[in-house]
C-alpha cells in the first residue's frame, strides 16, 4: 500500500470552524509545517497545541481583510513557500436569493471568491522552488 503524499508546507484557510478543525488534524501527520489561519484566536492556539508533532504557525483574521491576507503571505514567506493550500474559509446566507440584500451579496462573493482567488495569486508568486502546488476550494 502506498504511503500518502507528505507536504512541506500547507496553508489551511476556515481552520476553526468545524471542518476546518478536521483538517488540520488530519492533515498534520502528513505535513512538515503547517500554516493555520481563522478569526478565533482561541480555537487556532488550541489546535497549535493538539498539533504539537507538526511545526504550526497561525495568522489570526479574518480573509476578506488584505491585512490577513499580507500576513499569511509573509509568513508562508518566512517558511519558505507552501505546496499545499486548502482554501477553506467561507460564509453563506440561508435566505432567498431574490430577498438578499446587494451587501449580502457582495459579501458572499468578496470572502468566498474573491478573497481565495487573491490569496491564492498572492502565494503562487511565492512557491519559491517548490516544483508542484497543489490548491483546493471547498465552497
Amino acid at each position: 500500500m502506498n504511503s500518502p503524499k507528505r507536504f512541506e508546507c500547507a496553508v489551511l484557510t476556515g481552520a476553526t470552524g468545524g471542518l476546518g478543525q478536521v483538517l488540520a488534524r488530519q492533515l498534520a501527520p502528513i505535513c512538515d509545517r503547517m500554516v493555520l489561519t481563522g478569526r478565533k484566536t482561541e480555537i487556532l492556539y488550541s489546535l497549535c497545541d493538539q498539533l504539537a508533532s507538526t511545526q504550526v504557525s497561525v495568522v489570526v483574521g479574518d480573509i476578506k481583510h488584505a491585512a490577513t491576507g499580507l500576513a499569511l503571505v509573509h509568513q508562508v514567506q518566512a517558511l519558505g513557500g507552501c505546496d499545499l493550500v486548502i482554501h477553506n474559509a467561507g460564509v453563506n446566507s440561508f435566505q432567498h436569493f431574490e430577498s438578499q440584500s446587494a451587501q449580502t451579496i457582495a459579501n458572499l462573493l468578496q470572502i468566498n471568491l474573491v478573497a481565495p482567488m487573491l490569496l491564492s495569486q498572492q502565494l503562487w508568486a511565492v512557491r519559491r522552488s517548490l516544483v508542484e502546488v497543489q490548491m483546493v476550494f471547498i465552497g
